[in-house]
């Protein structure tokens, strides 16, 4: 059991200084309170259905992040963070598999994490203050606003189709609709920080590691957090950084450096998320990102094969999908002309060629048993060097991989290359 700083009552007592008590309805429309509420419960009830079929939708196309052990973190921070008080909200925690860098919740107290901002952080302390600010969204009725003057556009399209249609990032066209609708006012987040602050405090979290969220968010692309979310720039990140810290400064001081930050205990699951959210970027030909958390991962656990191996496969990607590459770099930089980014990268095709060799070959005399490296150098020749060396390569994975799910893929390609 976690051992407490200080009592959740004393904490919440507090609370309600810092705050103004901010539980009470608001006024939507010129609406009364009665009216405002009744209309609240209503659209909690039909949230919930939609939520609902969100929810199987999500997972039968693959988006819900389904490892026991990450779940079990998330789901038991976020159930330390409620308060006692909240009986009438059902909260419910979901990992979707995306790596942007976002969270969000819904009014009927369904709360999303992204893997891309779980692999972010640092501690458990510091997805104690992200689920924590969503929770207090929820329990402040911040989104009561938003549901109510948005109901016709979520009853005309439907939660589900808004978040399961289109294309966009990595095809998570969903995600930015979502924060779209989470857009809230600079006094609502604010007060949203407080009470998350106050939720890991009386939780037994150091309430220190809240504003290094958001120094987290100063490393990321910007590109990596769902345009309008919290997360990006609503306000800018170091403005929010130094808000916190100014916070924690006035309201918490005795609680800056008391409680747990579970570091040692969220390694254990970060190294697996960081390499999710590496083979996603991959997937869905964000290189520069990818780039970037592999340095963030080399960080942590220094150069591996594994790592190495990866270093390869984004140059790869980049030689073989060049205008995909120069669609990433023109959303991250925000300027110049796509076909100019994309005949540089063209220009520079034999230097990436050789780049992306050189990292195969790093990553087999790092471990010479690894076999997604071979696999790797293998495409690499078969596609812009030696066919013959492409077929030693391949046929060097398939005798090191056990049970190859793509093995038909690489016995079709081995057979292509022996016709060149």
């Amino acid at each position: 059991m976690k051992p407490r700083t200080a009592c959740k009552a004393c904490i919440y007592a507090a609370l309600i200084v810092i705050t103004g008590c901010a539980t009470n309805l608001p006024s939507v429309d010129g609406k009364d309170l009665n009216t405002v509420e009744r209309e609240y419960w209503e659209e909690l009830v039909f949230l919930k259905r939609q939520t609902d079929q969100l929810n199987e939708q999500l997972k039968r196309k693959g988006l819900i992040y389904r490892d026991i052990a990450v779940n079990q973190v998330v789901e038991r921070v976020g159930r330390e963070l409620v308060p006692a008080d909240t009986a009438e909200v059902n909260f419910r925690f979901f990992i979707i598999k995306d790596p942007s860098v976002n969270a969000f919740a819904l009014p009927d107290g369904s709360i999303y994490i992204h893997t891309g901002m779980l692999a972010m952080l640092e501690n458990e302390a510091q997805l104690a203050m992200v689920l924590g600010h969503e929770i207090a969204y929820v329990i402040y009725r911040h989104s009561l606003e938003q549901v109510l003057t948005t109901r016709k556009t979520l009853i005309g399209t439907h939660i589900t189709d808004i978040f399961l249609t289109g294309v966009g990032l990595g095809g998570f066209a969903y995600l930015g609709a979502a924060a779209g609708l989470a857009s809230y006012n600079r006094e609502q987040e604010r007060e949203a920080d407080i009470n998350g602050i106050a939720y890991m405090a009386g939780a037994g979290y150091t309430v220190g590691e809240a504003p290094k969220v958001w120094a987290l968010m100063r490393t990321q692309p910007g590109a990596a957090a769902i345009k309008n979310s919290i997360y990006s720039s609503h306000p800018d990140n170091a403005s929010r950084e130094e808000y916190l810290q100014e916070l924690i400064a006035k309201n918490f001081a005795p609680l800056l450096h008391e409680g747990q930050i579970n570091a040692e205990q969220y390694q254990d699951i970060k190294a697996r998320l960081v390499e999710l959210s590496i083979k996603l970027r991959i997937r869905h030909q964000q290189y520069d990102h990818a780039d970037l958390l592999l340095d963030h991962a080399e960080q942590y656990y220094g150069e591996t094969a594994k790592s190495t191996y990866y270093r390869g496969e984004v140059r790869r990607g980049v030689v073989s999908f060049p205008e995909a590459a120069a669609n990433e770099k023109k959303m991250i930089v925000g300027k110049g002309r796509l076909s100019t980014i994309k005949r540089d990268i063209e220009n520079r095709s034999t230097e990436i060629i050789e780049s992306a060799k050189q990292f195969y070959l790093d990553a087999i005399a790092l471990d010479k048993e690894f076999a997604p490296s071979y696999r790797g150098l293998g495409l690499l020749e078969g596609n812009f060097g030696s066919a013959s060396e492409a077929i030693k390569y391949l046929k060097k994975y398939l005798e090191l991989e056990k049970a190859p799910k793509d093995k038909r893929f690489i016995l079709n390609a081995i057979h292509e290359f022996q016709g060149q």
